[in-house]
């Protein structure tokens, strides 16, 4: 019987993502598209001229693209495309995560991205962890060469992958390593030797943007101790400006914090990509001056791996950000942004809490080569 539910649980989440996906569309097709980011999407996707040198952009080589190849002649026909690929692309991680880590983990991977569906497939973000997770998937299945190339893709769909890269040394993946350093140069080179040198900080300072992003923890932080006023830039909302000193400071303890992470779980017997993974991005989120809300997908299919490995905190405290940031969302649509503050403190102290147990992971097993059962 648990074998039954399990599939019954399994095949109604892949529906309800049917079904959301479906109601998107209808809504891009039938009232005038309002979403921020499918706007932008579309405004890039038919600009004229070399992106990055006549105009400024804010996505990575490989979103670029993706954006290019989906953008149409009407905001809804971009929207529409842009729906069915995040779609296809969340199903496929979840795929990823059933051939690597059981059906189980697979549908704990759906469950968990539940609350993140009222916005999810409006954004890009699916495609890129649908990359990282067969990328690890396939370096679980000792397809090296082919996990470390997806891993290299990855990064140069979105940046945040990269802080996940040690796992392929600590799991003795060294020609996965070497195959998705060597991908990320050459598109990298790739990149700046069709464009122009100062493409990676378009992306890096979101097209130059000055201002904390509120929902960020530090963010969040300076409107709890300023108040605001709080502002739309570069498509966030962000608060006061950003020190120049502030880059190297955040850097060195974003650097020092992940090491700390990977130095602890080589002493430890864990799935790399599980708790480390987790933790590393957690930091990377902490010390981030940007926390979009569909950046909480990023931390998703690695909570559920962690918890596969026995890590009994994963899956709560990922819980508590995606729904959070669900809740968010319909706050900002109703304008309650009072108690949006609030939310937005409950999800850096979940995210924090994720950093604190990759440093004292309690108990956990080696995950190794094989799959958990289904």
């Amino acid at each position: 019987m648990s074998g039954l539910y399990g599939r019954s649980a399994l095949i109604a989440l892949i529906a309800l993502r049917l079904v959301i996906g479906a109601i998107a569309i209808q809504v891009l097709t039938e009232e005038p598209v309002r979403d921020g980011d499918v706007l932008r999407f579309h405004e890039v996707g038919n600009s004229p001229g070399i992106p990055y040198v006549d105009h400024e952009v804010e996505y990575a080589p490989l979103e670029l693209l993706a954006i290019h190849l989906i953008a149409g002649e009407t905001p809804a026909t971009t929207g529409t495309r842009l729906v069915l690929a995040a779609l296809a692309a969340d199903l496929a991680a979840a795929a990823g995560i059933a051939w690597g880590w059981g059906r189980r983990a697979a549908t704990a991977f759906l469950l968990l991205g539940a609350p993140l569906l009222v916005f999810l497939y409006l954004r890009f973000d699916p495609l890129t962890v649908a990359l990282a997770v067969w990328a690890a998937a396939l370096c679980r299945r000792r397809r090296e060469v082919a996990g470390g190339m997806a891993f290299g893709a990855s990064v140069l769909a979105k940046l945040w992958p990269a802080a996940i890269l040690p796992a392929l040394l600590m799991e003795g993946r060294r020609r996965a390593a070497v195959a998705g350093v060597v991908t990320a140069i050459v598109g990298a080179t790739l990149w700046l030797g069709l464009t122009t040198p100062s493409a990676p900080l378009q992306v890096l300072t979101f097209r130059g943007a000055t201002g904390w992003g509120v929902e960020s923890p530090i963010g969040t932080a300076v409107w709890l101790a300023t108040g605001g006023p709080t502002r739309l830039e570069r498509g966030a909302p962000r608060i006061g400006a950003v020190p120049q000193w502030t880059t190297p400071v955040l850097g060195l303890a974003l650097a020092s914090t992940a090491a700390g992470i990977w130095l602890t779980a080589r002493r430890r017997e864990v799935d790399a990509f599980g708790t480390p993974a987790l933790g590393a991005l957690g930091a990377l989120l902490t010390f981030s001056p940007l926390f979009s809300l569909q950046y909480a997908s990023w931390l998703v299919p690695w909570a559920v791996i962690a918890h596969a490995d026995g890590d009994r905190r994963a899956l709560p405290l990922t819980a508590t950000v995606t729904a959070a940031t669900g809740l968010l969302f319909a706050l900002y649509d109703a304008g309650l942004l009072t108690t949006a503050r609030f939310v937005l403190v409950l999800r850096a102290v979940a995210v924090a809490g994720l950093v604190v147990s990759a440093f004292f992971p309690g108990s956990s097993r080696r995950g190794g080569d094989g799959v958990t059962a289904r």
